[in-house]
């Protein structure tokens, strides 16, 4: 049964995006890679966030159902990733709307949705949260309880 703590749930929501947009700009200025730049985002940087995506998804899931009353599932990790995709549609969106009404071309703004490394990553972070679930539910020592 789904029993997603909502209120704690969109804070780690939050917290997750956060973390990977952080770390999304770190790995363009580490690998000296321009934030608008117009080519494509070359396979290093790519996978690197990829990775650094799914950990994050990890991470956080681990985090969440470490407070969580209920015992994880598959499911309730599944339902986690996808709340922390639609919080950051919504940041996202929060950060281009005033780009764009400022004067900011909207391909470029939009450009990151074209990126495979986008969709890539998305599924990483759902694919990890889910999994993240299963395994603590399968094994919930991990989590502190017997």
């Amino acid at each position: 049964m789904v029993r997603l703590e909502y209120r704690f749930a969109v804070t780690v929501a939050i917290v997750a995006y956060l973390a990977s947009f952080l770390m999304g700009l770190l790995f363009r200025f580490l690998m000296d890679y321009g934030l608008l730049s117009s080519i494509s985002t070359p396979p290093a940087i790519g996978m690197a966030q990829i990775v650094s995506v799914a950990i994050i998804g990890i991470i956080f899931a681990w985090i969440y159902f470490s407070f969580a009353k209920e015992a994880p599932s598959l499911t309730d990790g599944l339902l986690l990733g996808a709340l922390i995709a639609l919080v950051g549609f919504a940041f996202d969106a929060l950060l281009l709307v005033p780009l764009v009404i400022a004067g900011f071309p909207i391909s470029i703004a939009l450009s990151i949705y074209a990126e495979p490394v986008f969709w890539g990553a998305l599924v990483a972070l759902i694919v990890s949260t889910s999994t993240a679930g299963a395994l603590l539910q399968r094994y919930p020592y991990l989590l502190g309880r017997a």
